[in-house]
């Protein structure tokens, strides 16, 4: 699973739920499961937090610049493994998303460089993982670089906040390094899973039918 937020982050809300919930459900069903996430200034504070380096750096390009990720590595009290990405230059502040009310001027450079380096995780896994289960618009590229570079790995996004999508400037494509074919002034559809999630199928059929 790849989702900006996470436990050990402790803050309440609804992505923080499912994403304590679910993984331990799935690995109690004897699914083996990881979750990624960013590794804040937060989580570095917290004295209970278990986080081990692994000692694996990548370099992720983001537009014309280069950045180091460096993966660490812990468990929740449960069991699941967790996968952390450390950027200090984009993560080590005191927010996820906004300071005061007002959305970090970098967060769609943060937040590529983020689904880059998951992907770059996965690649280096051992087992490699079948599925990759994203979470929110913070990891919603992941499918599209995995189409892009045709990477073996299947997908699903769940949407738990329809109302905030990552609307960023049409500019900030340049930042993804993706080829121009993958923007439109439109937008797409959304071609890049495999499958829908059906635990938001009816939700998806109310917001279809409320616009309609």
């Amino acid at each position: 699973m790849i989702s900006a937020e996470a436990p050990p982050l402790q803050r309440a809300g609804a992505l923080i739920d499912v994403l304590e919930a679910l993984p331990h459900e799935l690995r109690e069903r004897d699914h083996e499961v990881g979750v990624v996430l960013p590794f804040y200034r937060e989580i570095r504070e917290n004295a209970d937090a278990e986080i081990n380096d692994t000692g694996v750096t990548v370099d992720v390009r983001v537009g014309e610049k280069n950045y180091v990720a460096e993966y660490l590595e812990g468990r929740t009290s449960s069991g699941v493994q967790l996968f952390f990405v450390r950027c200090d230059e984009f993560f080590d502040r005191p927010e996820i998303y906004a300071e005061h009310g007002v959305p970090y001027e970098d967060n769609a450079a943060r937040f590529i460089f983020f689904n880059k380096a998951a992907v770059e995780l996965a690649r280096r896994l051992t087992p490699v993982p079948q599925i990759l289960h994203l979470h929110d618009w913070a990891a919603a590229l992941v499918p599209v670089y995995i189409r892009a570079h045709n990477l073996p790995f299947s997908t699903v996004l769940t949407i738990h906040r329809i109302a905030e999508q990552g609307s960023f400037w049409g500019l900030d494509f340049a930042l993804t390094n993706l080829p121009q074919r993958y923007f439109s002034l439109r937008g797409r559809t959304p071609e890049f899973s495999e499958g829908r999630d059906s635990l938001r199928r009816s939700h998806h059929h109310r917001k279809r039918t409320s616009q309609a």
